[in-house]
């Protein structure tokens, strides 16, 4: 039997007929009964399941950084939920039935602040320094609030994060805190515009990481 809380214009929780009245987060909703489902084995059903652990386990590391850079689209969804959401139907590949990640394609952010026009870091003088440049339009000087490289290591298998959060211009060199160094290894790079001070991100670039 079904209850309501808060008058006969209210929402309603428990089962009505063939209806389900549920809250999410003060939300209330309604949904109709899940049919018996007579294969929940089927091979679509298999893949789907597979699938989302695939993107989930992939993205869990950068969970703290996806709290970020999704977190302005995350409606009625945690940002990391979204992020997975994204990415399941944006970077997966099936390979002999089975789901991988296509690391072209996958996705770090979604914002609203302009996104860079072209990036590119790395150690450039072999002094175990990682550095971040960026140029403008048409060569023309403009001011970022702050950014964040994300690097995703494929053959290690390992994400790397830097995050900026002072104020630069296009053309200036920014110095990351790191001493990290990787010639030998694939990987996917991006780089993206981010404002401490509102959450805002930019949607990403892919970021050519160089060494020497």
């Amino acid at each position: 039997m079904g209850t309501i809380k808060q008058g006969i214009l209210g929402g309603f929780s428990g089962k009505v007929g063939s209806v389900v009245g549920a809250s999410w987060k003060g939300i209330s909703y309604m949904r109709s009964q899940a049919d018996h489902v007579k294969n929940p084995r089927s091979a679509a059903q298999n893949y789907h399941r597979e699938a989302i652990k695939e993107v989930t386990n992939f993205l869990q590391p950068l969970a703290a950084t996806l709290r970020i850079t999704f977190g302005e689209h995350a409606q009625k969804m945690s940002a990391f939920n979204k992020a997975v959401s994204v990415n399941y139907h944006k970077c997966l590949k099936a390979v002999d039935g089975h789901p991988e990640i296509d690391y072209e394609k996958i996705v770090v952010s979604q914002g609203s602040l302009k996104k860079f026009n072209d990036a590119t870091a790395g150690d450039f003088e072999m002094e175990n320094e990682m550095r971040f440049i960026t140029w403008g339009d048409n060569e023309t000087v403009t001011t970022y609030p702050g950014m964040m490289l994300i690097i995703y290591d494929c053959d290690a298998k390992v994400w790397h994060v830097w995050q900026y959060d002072q104020p630069f211009t296009s053309q200036e060199m920014i110095l990351l805190d790191s001493d990290w160094y990787s010639p030998n290894f694939t990987t996917s790079s991006w780089a993206l515009v981010w404002d401490k001070t509102t959450g805002k991100v930019s949607d990403p670039i892919e970021c050519p990481i160089l060494f020497g």
